[in-house]
C-alpha cells in the first residue's frame, strides 16, 4: 500500500515555524466479529485514516493499533489495551479512529477512557462524526455512546434469534479445529479423520475395559499420541470430556452454553436459561450408540 504524505508550501511552513509543534498521532481500528472480509475492511480503515493524517502538516503517525474479531468488551482487545498504555506513557498526543462505535460500544467504557485520556492531554478524534472529545461536549458524547451501545445489543439479539431459529430446524455448525477425530470438509460438513478417530475409539475401549482417566491419559502420552490441538500432553479431564462428547456418536447438543451478558461477554452453562436442541445422527459417528451409552452409564 502506498504511503502519501502532505507536504506544506514552504511559505506556509515558514510563517508558522515558531509555533510549529509536531503532534504524535496513533490510528486505532476495530473490526467486529460479523465482518465477512476482515483483511479488506481493516485495510480500508487504515488507508482512510492515514489519508486524514497526511492532510495535517504538523501530524506525525507514530503507531497503528488494530483489533480483529474483537467484540464489545475492551478487556478482549489487546491492541486497544496497548494503545491506552502508550497514551498514558506519554507516547501519543492524538488518537484518531474512524468512529465512536469503533472506539467502544460500551457507553461506560467509552466515557471513562476518553475522560482519562483527556485529563492526560491526549485528544481523541472521531473521523466520521468530525468530533474531538472535550468536557464541554461531554453530554453529546454520552448520548451518542448510549445509542451505540443499544445498537450493539440489538444486533446481538438479532444474531442470537437467527441462531436459535437455525438450531430449531436442526441446522448447526461448530468449530472442528481442535475436535479430535473430525475436520470440516470443503462444503462445511464434518468428515472423519481416520487416524484421529482411532484415538477416540481407543479412549472409549480402554475406559470400558476398566482403565480410569489418568491411566488412559498416561498411556496416550507414552505412545506419543497427539490431542486434537496437536499437544503431546494429555490431562485426565480431557479424556473425560471426550468420553462425554455426544458428537462422537453423531449427535449435537445445540445451545449447551449461552451468553448472559453481551457487554461483558459472560457465558454460562445453559441449565434451562434458554431453549436448547438435541440433534441425533446429524453427522458421521465415530463411536457406536451402544458403546456411547455404556460409557455414559459407567460415568454416572
Amino acid at each position: 500500500m502506498k504511503d502519501i504524505r502532505f507536504i506544506p508550501r514552504k511559505s506556509e511552513f515558514d510563517k508558522n515555524r515558531q509555533n510549529f509543534v509536531w503532534q504524535r498521532v496513533a490510528i486505532y481500528c476495530r473490526i467486529s466479529k460479523g465482518n465477512k472480509d476482515l483483511s479488506s475492511s481493516i485495510e480500508w480503515q487504515i488507508k482512510g485514516l492515514k489519508e486524514v493524517v497526511s492532510h495535517h502538516c504538523n501530524w506525525r503517525l507514530v503507531g497503528i493499533y488494530a483489533d480483529v474479531k474483537s467484540g464489545i468488551n475492551i478487556k478482549r482487545r489487546k491492541e486497544f489495551q496497548r494503545l491506552i498504555y502508550d497514551c498514558l506513557q506519554g507516547k501519543i498526543d492524538i488518537v484518531l479512529t474512524k468512529s465512536m462505535s469503533r472506539f467502544s460500544r460500551n457507553a461506560v467504557d467509552f466515557m471513562t477512557i476518553v475522560r482519562l485520556l483527556n485529563k492526560k492531554g491526549v485528544k481523541v478524534m472521531f473521523d466520521s462524526e468530525k468530533m474531538t472529545y472535550d468536557e464541554a461536549a461531554a453530554m453529546a458524547f454520552e448520548i451518542q455512546a448510549a445509542i451505540n451501545e443499544e445498537e450493539s445489543l440489538q444486533k446481538s439479539k438479532n444474531i442470537r434469534w437467527g441462531l436459535q431459529k437455525r438450531q430449531a430446524e436442526g441446522h448447526y455448525t461448530f468449530n472442528a479445529t481442535n475436535l479430535l477425530g473430525y475436520r470440516k470438509s470443503e462444503n462445511g460438513s464434518l468428515e472423519i479423520v481416520e487416524e484421529q478417530a482411532n484415538t477416540v475409539r481407543r479412549i472409549f475401549e480402554e475406559f470400558l475395559s476398566g482403565k480410569n482417566f489418568y491411566q488412559i491419559a498416561k498411556g496416550l502420552e507414552k505412545d506419543g499420541v497427539l490431542t486434537g490441538a496437536g499437544n503431546i500432553k494429555w490431562y485426565p479431564n480431557k479424556v473425560k470430556q471426550i468420553l462425554q462428547n455426544e458428537k462422537y456418536v453423531g449427535d449435537a447438543h445445540l445451545g449447551k452454553y449461552t451468553t448472559t451478558d453481551v457487554i461483558n461477554n459472560t457465558v454460562k452453562k445453559n441449565d434451562g436459561l434458554v431453549k436448547s436442541y438435541y440433534v441425533e445422527n446429524g453427522h458421521p459417528a465415530i463411536i457406536s450408540r451402544e458403546d456411547f451409552e455404556r460409557v455414559q452409564k459407567k460415568l454416572q
